[in-house]
């Protein structure tokens, strides 16, 4: 009887372990979740501009993405405000605050003044939303 409570004890508390591990995982796998999609482009003769970080701040978060050379930069976001800037050597730097949906994405077309040029304000132009398709 003396081994019986000790080896209870043991299968108890590692039960209990194995359980609060278990929902740990689930309540981050199931954070809700949007996306951010961002086409940048030059402003002097529209082409796609590649090389543009792309960073996403939110409560002590930061999430980064570079767009390729068709300018695209896709980032998974929590739900939630974030400051988003757009930012490359030579051009001259913009940020937004953008709402993230959960489920939902987001799309901005952003267009960069070379460095040196007279600002002409923020170029933020929303280019797509919508439901997310399948899973990312």
């Amino acid at each position: 009887m003396k081994r019986a409570i000790p080896f209870f004890v043991l299968s108890f508390a590692l039960a209990l372990y194995s359980a609060s591990a278990l929902y740990a995982g689930s309540a981050v796998r199931k954070a809700p979740k949007g996306l951010l999609k961002m086409d940048v482009f030059s402003a002097t003769d529209a082409k796609p501009l590649q090389g543009v970080k792309v960073t996403a701040r939110s409560s002590g978060s930061v999430k980064s993405a570079v767009t390729d050379k068709e300018g695209h930069a896709r980032i998974s976001l929590a739900a939630g405000q974030w400051k988003v800037s757009v930012e490359r050597r030579g051009w001259q730097s913009q940020s937004n605050t953008v709402k993230i949906e959960s489920g939902r994405f987001i799309g901005y077309e952003v267009k960069l003044q070379p460095a040196g040029t007279k600002p002409t304000g923020t170029s933020w132009i929303p280019s797509s939303c919508g439901l997310i398709p399948g899973r990312f």
